[in-house]
């Protein structure tokens, strides 16, 4: 058991300082401090609301399929909670669940695979 850990440490800290050094981001319009255009087609009495999504978003950087562990990166927004439930989806589908387990470095943190499957580059996000 004490050897599966530092093998699962090991993998951890070598996904992080490799999602580090590759990790290329670009900050959206609201990031910057920008708002949207918005339309002059809009009649004068007629008002228009834009509230940001506040849902829980983040994507699968690593898979090890054979122990039933993800590593999920939350680079954008809110890290999850221990013991937190995300569905995962690929290509807009859901094909997994997973529930966060830590351990947590930086904007990465590790979950158990529950159901289903997850691949590298899918989405985690609340359901």
């Amino acid at each position: 058991m004490l050897h599966m850990r530092l093998v699962i440490w090991l993998l951890f800290a070598s996904l992080t300082l490799a999602g580090c050094a590759t990790h290329d981001s670009k900050p959206t319009n609201a990031a910057k401090g920008k708002t949207p255009p918005t339309s002059k087609a809009r009649g004068a009495n007629q008002k228009s609301t834009l509230a940001p999504t506040l849902q829980l978003t983040g994507k699968v950087a690593s898979v090890n399929s054979e122990l039933r562990f993800v590593v999920l990166d939350f680079s954008v927004g809110d890290m999850p909670a221990i013991n937190q439930r995300l569905a995962v989806y690929q290509a807009g589908q859901k094909v997994g669940q997973v529930k966060v387990t830590g351990p947590q470095s930086d904007t990465n943190i590790v979950a158990d695979i529950l159901e289903g499957e997850a691949h590298v580059g899918d989405e985690v996000r609340q359901e």
